[in-house]
């Protein structure tokens, strides 16, 4: 991607796009998950966490970087942890707003650590879906020229603050993931494509309802 001055803002050929900072962010959901109470997850604690480490760990093994080499298999098994996660998230809020509606007699640290776990896992897996989906995933933007991005980043529009050849990480993403959750809306980073807005759009939804429910559950207790 060309952007002003004349500066090529974009991945450099040579390497691809390492996986540990996204198997790092994983790790920290899978032991958020194994702390959560029975009440707000279907199967037995240590399911989830067993699913997602066998996907993960063949990716650091046999994939360790986002090259065009290992794009078929790896992208595959990226979007199977991006699903299980989904699912997971999914289950666990619905049952964590069930325990809150109907449930006369809540242990309150449950209540507010599963949320504060919940929240923080749809924030790891936003960042991670936005990592997978923004111009075609990490291995379609090493290539500045077939790099049609779905988020403005501000270093795409002004150069003059990054090095020549940069391109966003995933800490990039899990920023923009954490700035939407926060704001429920983006910050710095802005998104150019429909699906990314309703990306982003669903992720600031889902994490104003876990907000809510907590502080409607804050307001019932003291009631």
């Amino acid at each position: 991607m060309t952007a002003g001055g004349g500066a090529v803002v974009g991945p450099p050929a040579e390497a691809g796009e390492h996986r540990w900072p996204a198997a790092v962010a994983v790790l920290v959901v899978i032991a958020l998950h194994l702390t959560l109470p029975q009440s707000v997850t279907l199967l037995p604690d240590w399911v989830v966490p067993a699913i997602l480490a066998a996907l993960v760990l063949p990716l650091l093994i046999g994939a360790p970087r986002r090259h065009h080499e290992a794009a078929v298999w790896g992208r595959r098994m990226s979007l199977a942890v991006l699903f299980v996660l989904a699912v997971a998230l999914s289950i666990s809020i619905t049952l964590l707003a069930n325990e809150i509606l109907t449930s006369e007699d809540v242990e309150p640290r449950d209540v507010i650590w599963s949320a504060f776990a919940l929240w923080t896992t749809s924030v790891v897996a936003f960042g991670l879906a936005v990592w997978e989906l923004d111009g075609g995933g990490p291995e379609q933007r090493r290539d500045p020229a077939g790099y049609t991005p779905d988020l403005l980043f501000t270093q795409f529009v002004q150069p003059q603050f990054s090095h020549q050849g940069w391109r966003p990480q995933f800490v990039d993403y899990l920023y923009v993931a954490l700035t939407n959750s926060m704001t429920f809306g983006p910050t710095d980073t802005v998104p150019l494509t429909l699906r990314m807005k309703a990306l982003m759009g669903f992720q600031s939804a889902l994490s104003l309802l876990v907000i809510a429910l907590l502080a409607g559950w804050a307001v019932g207790s003291i009631g």
